[in-house]
């Protein structure tokens, strides 16, 4: 299983660079390789990660709390591929994943790492910072959203 999700993150994350470097170079393929990348860590990478962090020994909030993170990256993800490829519901997936990340994710995170580590203040400190990446995301999109 392990084997199986770094082989995935290994060719999900090297086709999405392949992508990157075909778009700053504005090569043909760029595209394919952006659906591809993502395309794997969707129906692979996202799978793996949550089945081998259900077989950790961890409490089932700490388990619901990184089922939520994953789905919002996922969504956030989906919506940036959308995006590039100018595929309708684009801004809709974006805003849910970042809304989502935003005003459920890290208060949940902040909570549960409150009542679990000794070092309140690193717990603090992340989920600030998972805070202000969801907030300076959020700021970049037109709300005026179109179906």
């Amino acid at each position: 299983m392990k084997k199986a999700l770094n082989l995935s993150l290994l060719a999900s994350a090297a086709i999405l660079v392949l992508g990157v470097v075909f778009k700053i170079y504005h090569l043909p393929g760029a595209a394919a390789c952006f659906v591809a990348g993502t395309g794997i860590s969707v129906l692979a990478v996202f799978p793996l990660l949550l089945i081998l962090l259900y077989k950790q020994p961890i409490s089932l909030i700490q388990k619901g709390v990184d089922f939520l993170g994953t789905l919002n990256v996922l969504l956030f993800a989906v919506g940036c591929l959308f995006k590039v490829m100018h595929w309708p519901m684009a801004t809709i997936l974006m805003l849910i994943g970042i809304s989502m990340h935003s005003l459920i994710y890290v208060p949940l995170y902040f909570y549960h790492q409150r009542r679990v580590n000794a070092d309140k203040w690193r717990g603090a400190l992340n989920s600030f910072l998972f805070l202000l990446i969801g907030i300076m995301l959020f700021m970049l999109f037109n709300l005026k959203v179109q179906l």
